[in-house]
């Protein structure tokens, strides 16, 4: 089988795109010719174990076909997408040489070969080839380059690895995909905080207790989703100047390129506490059960926000639609407000408000602090955590508290 060429033109470009990552990564040397044969022999569950992660690193499509492999270097498997670089150690009986091998044929065969079958691996210039008991594969492989992440991580970030976790899975909700603020498709790292914002709403979690200035890295969304999907995080370190990162993972070393830019000054969105003297206190799963039933409306008139109307004693969610009418509204009895001395109508974009209510999953309350109506709400809940929502200019908040008024007499009817 004849291997697929990789031209040097293609070297140039990979070199090309390595150069404008802000000189993290580097490929060395272009195609290296393997000096000897590649022999490998490993368990079917080890390695099935090894692609496994690797499946979270290997891009599904590359124009350098070298990304598209998993390469073996001796019982060190690695594999890049220019992103993130990972590197597995297999446990195995003999291991030698290097090569780099499709990686979605050798995942897919793998998968379907008993865990305690003894598999054998060998590459050479003409391809490789999979053995096993009553079977043997080829598989087509690529000429062996070196892409690394040209940075020394040695300096640590202490973090508490189970919160720093959950952290990812509270703020990646809040993640900006717009291109043009580069700086905000990731979450920051800020003291012991990790925080995310896409320029309306803001996510904040306790990771550590580090007061050290770490320079605010930023880990990419690509990378927040691939720890998020990993399990047993045990260590952070950075390199000078937080343009990469590297995470130790059980069997596992990730480095990653993080987001050259700067988080905004995100406490000067943050409303002081101090001002956020009015509370609104809801069951959590109940208070989503209004907002889904609201939502369920979309299709059919349009909600284009939804309005909180609360006073000393009630509140009111309406679902507001377009030509700002009033297309739902619903109360919510076991509300509790503190502080609160007269009316109030703040309105929010309902699919913001929603994906803050989902990500307190396991959150049993949820508060509201409000300072006014204009001024951007705390939510918080049971543990070391918040979010930031800005308010919509408000448009119905005549009819809104019409409905509030209304509770009352309502309740009786029913």
């Amino acid at each position: 089988m004849t291997p697929r060429a990789w031209t040097w033109s293609a070297t140039c470009l990979c070199v090309m795109r390595c150069c404008a990552f802000s000189g993290v990564f580097v490929m060395r040397g272009g195609p290296q010719p393997m000096e000897k044969a590649m022999r490998l022999e490993t368990t079917a569950r080890a390695l099935k174990g090894a692609m496994d992660l690797m499946a979270r690193v290997v891009p599904k499509r590359a124009t350098v076909p070298l990304l598209e492999t998993v390469r073996f270097d001796g019982a060190t498997l690695r594999a890049s997408n220019l992103v993130d670089y990972a590197e597995v150690d297999l446990s195995c009986v003999r291991a030698e040489g290097k090569a780099a091998v499709d990686f979605r044929p050798l995942a897919a065969l793998v998968r379907h070969i008993a865990d305690d079958d003894t598999i054998r691996l060998d590459a050479g210039a003409q391809g490789a080839s999979l053995s096993f008991s009553g079977g043997r594969y080829d598989l087509p492989t690529v000429e062996y380059g070196e892409v690394s992440l040209n940075a020394a991580c040695d300096r640590p970030v202490n973090i508490r690895p189970k919160a720093f976790l959950r952290g990812l899975h509270f703020c990646s909700p809040f993640i900006s995909t717009e291109a043009t603020r580069y700086y905000l498709n990731g979450v920051c790292i800020d003291g012991g905080k990790m925080l995310a914002t896409d320029g309306h709403r803001l996510a904040a979690y306790q990771v550590g207790d580090d007061g050290a200035d770490h320079g605010r890295p930023i880990i990419g969304r690509s990378t927040v989703g691939l720890l998020a999907s990993l399990s047993g995080l045990s260590a952070m370190l950075l390199n000078d100047g937080a343009t990469a990162a590297e995470f130790s993972l059980p069997g596992m070393r990730l480095q990653s390129r993080l987001i050259d830019g700067s988080f905004p000054d995100w406490p000067r969105v943050v409303p002081p506490m101090e001002r956020t003297t009015q509370k609104v206190t809801v069951e959590r799963k109940a208070f989503q059960r209004v907002l889904t039933r609201l939502q369920s409306v979309i299709s059919y008139g349009g909600v284009r926000a939804v309005s909180l109307a609360f006073d000393a004693d009630r509140l009111a969610l309406c679902g507001v639609g377009s030509p700002n009418e009033i297309v739902g509204r619903e109360y919510v009895d076991a509300a509790v407000t503190s502080g609160v001395s007269g009316e109030s109508v703040v309105e929010f974009n309902p699919r913001y408000l929603r994906d803050i209510v989902r990500a307190f999953d396991g959150d049993e309350m949820l508060t509201f602090h409000v300072a006014d109506e204009d001024s951007p709400i705390r939510v918080t809940g049971e543990g070391a955590r918040f979010a930031v929502l800005m308010p919509l200019q408000p448009w119905i908040k005549e009819r809104a508290l019409d409905a509030l008024h209304s509770w009352p007499r309502e309740q009786r009817a029913a």
